[in-house]
């Protein structure tokens, strides 16, 4: 045994010796190699790493999803006034932008990377990036890129004509002389030539049902391939599930996954409507697969504690729910959705005032356009009205409910509770009247119609007496 052990122990240190001769003269020849070069050849490397850099970025650059706005000719008033074509163009690019940010909102998506949307670029005269790369598209004729040209006339009128790869989209006038005006007015238009998806979403918030008939449209003529396509199934999803549909918004959340997998809000939606229908493991997976996607989409983050906070009752998972939140609220701390999420965390881990604290930040963050605006309050008066016996907490909680109430009219959650709170005052006229409103609002809420019943029972009672 020992001889073995001994001969091992000799063939082990031979091959030591082996490999650190190998490492020697690999070091030797690199420092040899290292004195033989010059200056010349190190500027010569140098170089080369520029041009490879170069060239790294151009084919990035062309892999973009670019649209070219051309210059858009001006009147020669307005051009000596400052509104060059120049201007014109630059006014579009932001026309246009807006356009999809405010379809953007109704989509009800993250503050961060939200829509697939192209770049909007004017081309300029020089010798940037951006111009070797736009010279290249012009001259391979590069099938995505696409261009934006028109002109402004002057004739009684101010006219525009928009044109997107030379097929007019718009054509309009004003009497104000306001170009600005007409730009916005054919943002529309050329953003329907574009991405059509955008425009059906932002006709969701007036016209839900003329929103599915487009996003229809789109999926019937524009095929698999096509953006749009998985962005028209996404807002399908969306008014299914802002429906109650949610066995059907499973179905569309599902097709658009299957139509790309790198779109993050695909997955995150998908994982919503899972985390509906309360399959809490297929939801997680889904929001991680988000968040893997796209590292600073807040709103992932946020989808992805919600459900580890409902997970939580069976295998503790609030601490992990806490630093999700906490994830989504380094990248934006000015998120309301992630600090109402962190305060229902919070109250579920019994710490009230850091409860309260979230639901006033998430307030004190939103919008008057938020969507969740009416929920946050909600959220308060919950979190205030639960603790008995502290009169000024529950008169915070009524405020909290009647602006809930104010924003929507028909939360029947908030007439409830407030029903609930003059009831527990004896003032049943008022509780019925709430009560009443709340019915309205949810006929099939059979607790609802309880707290009613309980509350003419007290009229009845104070009435005897």
């Amino acid at each position: 045994m020992k001889q073995q052990i001994a001969a091992w122990a000799g063939h082990a240190g031979r091959e030591l010796l082996v490999w650190f001769g190998f490492a020697r003269n690999a070091s030797r020849w690199a420092i040899e190699r290292l004195r033989a070069f010059t200056l010349h050849d190190l500027a010569t490397l140098a170089w080369v790493g520029v041009f490879i850099a170069i060239a790294i970025l151009v084919v990035e650059d062309l892999s973009r999803d670019i649209v070219s706005i051309e210059p858009i000719s001006t009147p020669k008033a307005f051009a000596e006034g400052g509104y060059t074509s120049e201007v014109a163009s630059r006014r579009l690019h932001d026309a246009l932008n807006s356009y999809a940010e405010n379809a953007d909102s109704f989509m009800q998506m993250s503050v961060a990377q939200s829509v697939d949307l192209p770049d909007f670029v004017v081309p300029k005269l020089d010798l940037s990036l951006n111009a070797i790369v736009n010279s290249i598209r012009g001259a391979l004729h590069y099938r995505d890129s696409q261009r934006i040209t028109g002109e402004f006339t002057q004739e009684g009128k101010l006219s525009l004509r928009v044109r997107v790869d030379g097929h007019e989209v718009f054509s309009g006038s004003s009497d104000s002389n306001d170009p600005d005006g007409l730009l916005a007015a054919a943002a529309p238009h050329v953003m329907d030539k574009i991405r059509p998806y955008l425009v059906a979403s932002t006709m969701y918030a007036s016209d839900p049902a003329r929103a599915i008939e487009k996003a229809d449209e789109i999926i019937a003529r524009a095929g698999n391939s096509n953006v749009n396509t998985q962005w028209s199934y996404i807002l399908k999803g969306k008014a299914m599930a802002d429906q109650g549909k949610l066995d059907q918004a499973e179905i569309f959340d599902r097709a658009a996954v299957a139509l790309g997998w790198n779109n993050w809000v695909a997955h995150s939606n998908l994982g919503s409507t899972l985390h509906a229908r309360d399959k809490l493991d297929e939801a997680i997976a889904q929001f991680k697969r988000a968040i893997a996607i796209e590292p600073l989409a807040a709103l992932a983050y946020t989808n992805l504690a919600g459900a580890l906070r409902d997970k939580a009752g069976s295998d503790g998972k609030l601490d992990e729910a806490a630093a999700q939140c906490r994830h989504a609220l380094a990248i934006n701390p000015r998120y309301s959705l992630a600090h109402l999420e962190m305060g229902r965390i919070f109250e579920k881990m019994g710490k009230a005032d850091e409860a309260l604290g979230e639901y006033r930040a998430a307030i004190k963050f939103a919008s008057s356009k938020d969507p969740d605006l009416d929920t946050y309050y909600f959220a308060l008066g919950l979190a205030l009205g639960s603790k008995e016996g502290d009169a000024g907490r529950l008169n915070d909680a009524i405020a909290a409910y009647e602006r809930t109430i104010a924003i929507n009219p028909g939360h029947s959650g908030a007439h409830n509770n407030l029903g609930l709170i003059w009831l527990r005052q004896g003032k049943p006229d008022d509780a019925i009247r709430e009560f009443n409103k709340a019915i309205a609002a949810d006929p099939a809420n059979g607790i609802i119609r309880d707290n009613l019943e309980l509350a003419r029972k007290q009229k009845e009672s104070v009435a005897r007496k």
